[in-house]
């Protein structure tokens, strides 16, 4: 009778551990883009939405100078300043609704806080700089807004301008 010897080496063991590591790692990876991939929309909805609510006050601060036949002074209260040096007066730094800006007045779905914008009264500009009896000068007024609003998040702010002219 002769004597089978059995010596099994044990490499399938060896080889299934490395293919089911393989696979996982490479489902962690996929795990890992596709977060990534969803903050990313996340933010830029977060972003969108804060462009969304700029535009709108930008936009009601266009109104605001359009339909006011007689605008009051720009004394650096009520979010209304004469030319300023900075972009956005220290006065008016807080995302805080004071008397140093005005604040949107319409309805926003999503958005943190309440936009809020400043208009300055910039230098006029003289077509016809006569200065006879009689002639009326044609001036053209000037007006920068500057809004600043969030979007979702406190940490998606944006900030706009644009020049008005009346």
């Amino acid at each position: 009778m002769q004597k089978v010897i059995n010596r099994q080496q044990g490499i399938t063991l060896i080889v299934c551990m490395i293919v089911l590591l393989v696979i996982t790692l490479l489902g962690l990876s996929s795990i890992r883009d596709t977060s990534m991939e969803e903050r990313m929309a996340g933010n830029m909805k977060s972003q969108n939405v804060a462009f969304q609510a700029a535009e709108s006050a930008l936009r009601e601060g266009e109104r605001f100078i359009e339909t006011i036949a007689v605008l009051p002074d720009f004394d650096g209260t009520n979010g209304l300043y004469p030319q300023l040096t900075e972009p956005w007066p220290a006065s008016a730094s807080s995302w805080a609704v004071s008397s140093a800006v005005r604040s949107f007045s319409g309805s926003l779905s999503g958005a943190a806080g309440t936009p809020v914008y400043i208009i300055e009264q910039m230098d006029a500009e003289s077509a016809l700089a006569s200065s006879a009896a009689g002639q009326v000068m044609n001036t053209t007024a000037f007006y920068r807004i500057t809004t600043r609003a969030v979007g979702n998040t406190e940490t998606a702010r944006i900030v706009l301008q644009s020049i008005y002219r009346r």
